[in-house]
């Protein structure tokens, strides 16, 4: 049975993202101009989905983590796209509003990777140990998702539908 719910204006179904961002690009207006920071990022989470953000140093990480939370500097820039929760766009909503979101209904959890990430384990593996809570197998947890978050979340030789090897 598909359960549905009324958030503002939006009619919700149980199959439906929990959070969507569409075509968000960002930019930084600093003495020399503008730096792009995201460019057409797209990314959707479902309910239930534990989802960890990993990139390179500098690939916008905490910037679009920093978007979706409503907790950018003032030279911080959407210039468009859209960031959705549970149907209601973000990118309009004012600091109070959103402090009704976080920590109750939204939230973060930073972590630094000198203290949070063992160097001796493969980041795949440290991945598929996170996901402990998930009754998927082994083999499930390791196994590329359908979506394709496109090359931008893939810099170098890899491949998105390469396994993580654990």
């Amino acid at each position: 049975m598909i359960r549905n719910w009324q958030r503002g204006d939006h009619v919700l179904d149980a199959s439906d993202p929990v959070l969507t961002v569409s075509g968000l690009t960002l930019s930084y207006d600093i003495p020399a101009g503008e730096l792009k920071a995201l460019r057409d990022v797209n990314l959707s989470i479902g309910k239930g989905e534990i989802v960890g953000l990993v990139g390179e140093s500098g690939s916008g990480k905490s910037t679009l983590m920093q978007a979706i939370l409503g907790l950018l500097p003032g030279a911080a820039q959407i210039r468009s796209g859209s960031i959705r929760f549970e149907g209601q766009d973000l990118t309009g909503l004012s600091s109070r509003q959103m402090r009704g979101l976080l920590g109750d209904r939204i939230s973060v959890v930073f972590q630094d990777p000198m203290t949070a990430l063992n160097p001796v384990l493969t980041i795949g593996r440290q991945m598929i140990d996170i996901q402990h809570r998930s009754k998927l197998s082994r083999r499930e947890k390791t196994r590329p998702r359908h979506r394709d978050a496109g090359p931008r979340a893939y810099p170098g030789p890899r491949k998105p539908d390469r396994p993580l090897s654990a």
